[in-house]
């Protein structure tokens, strides 16, 4: 592994000293919701490089490839020579410090609740010079987001959210998730777990009683889910309160974004309609 970091180090200070005369500019994104923010605010024309999973909007499908999430090519990054590389949460840290040591200026953003994506919207209209979009943003998002939290339920249901099945894992309060849970009025079974994204016991959820589940990954079936030891006994099950993909897209909810608005929609309407 050493050895592999050293050849590329060699490769970028190849690269580094070769183009030297020429200017950086443009912005290498690596983060799905960042990059998506970004062509919000400023367009598309300073990105010039994304990570495979920069899928929307669909122009980012057509810029430079540089890797994936959790894995980027390094010299890559280097012979396209960004002003910036915008990375995001607490996986993406070993990237950043790579990037760093090679001389590459990286700013890391992560959002852990609607308000920090607010912030972000800002900090991202700074990085772009797009400060007068980046605020009739925050502005616009801010009046949607209070008359959503007005929404007040006379009977709140008990909510389970499950984000992976092999383990089952859901999502605590504390999460940029349980965040919008709250706001779309669903009581979180999962108030408080180790971890903001974290494994739970079957047990735990049976005994929970959620009213409503919501599945946030593909391949999962409301019939697979009937089907599981003890689950028949939740009233989610018995009421058929079972949401997929299907009904709530998960892009809108996993990714912090201004599409939270609908997300948020999404997930009530799932819960209380």
């Amino acid at each position: 592994m050493k050895k592999t970091f050293l050849i590329i180090f060699l490769i970028a200070l190849t690269i580094i000293a070769c183009q030297q005369e020429i200017p950086k500019k443009g912005i290498v994104v690596i983060s799905p919701e960042l990059a998506e923010i970004i062509v919000n605010i400023a367009g598309d024309g300073q990105i010039i490089g994304v990570a495979e999973e920069c899928d929307y909007p669909q122009i980012l499908q057509y810029k430079e490839k540089v890797g994936n999430f959790g894995q980027i090519n390094l010299e890559k990054i280097v012979s396209l020579r960004p002003e910036y590389v915008i990375t995001s949460s607490l996986e993406q840290e070993a990237i950043s410090k790579d990037l760093e040591k090679i001389g590459i200026k990286v700013v890391t953003l992560y959002p852990k609740n609607v308000n920090e994506m607010l912030n972000t919207i800002t900090e991202l209209g700074k990085i772009t010079k797009a400060e007068k979009n980046a605020e009739a943003l925050v502005e616009s998002l801010s009046k949607d987001l209070s008359e959503l939290k007005e929404f007040s339920p006379t009977a709140p249901k008990k909510v389970f959210v499950e984000i992976y099945n092999d383990p089952i894992m859901s999502v605590s309060n504390d999460s940029y998730v349980g965040d919008l849970l709250s706001i779309a009025g669903g009581i979180n079974i999962f108030p408080t777990l180790e971890r903001d994204y974290c494994r739970v016991k079957n047990e735990d959820i049976i005994n929970a009683n959620p009213d409503i589940i919501i599945i946030t990954y593909p391949d999962m079936t409301k019939e697979m889910i009937k089907s599981r030891k003890g689950w028949e006994h939740i009233n989610a099950v018995k009421n058929n309160r079972i949401y997929t993909i299907d009904e709530v897209n998960p892009d809108l909810i996993l990714r912090a974004t201004p599409r939270n608005i609908e997300g948020i929609k999404q997930l009530r309407k799932a819960i209380y309609e």
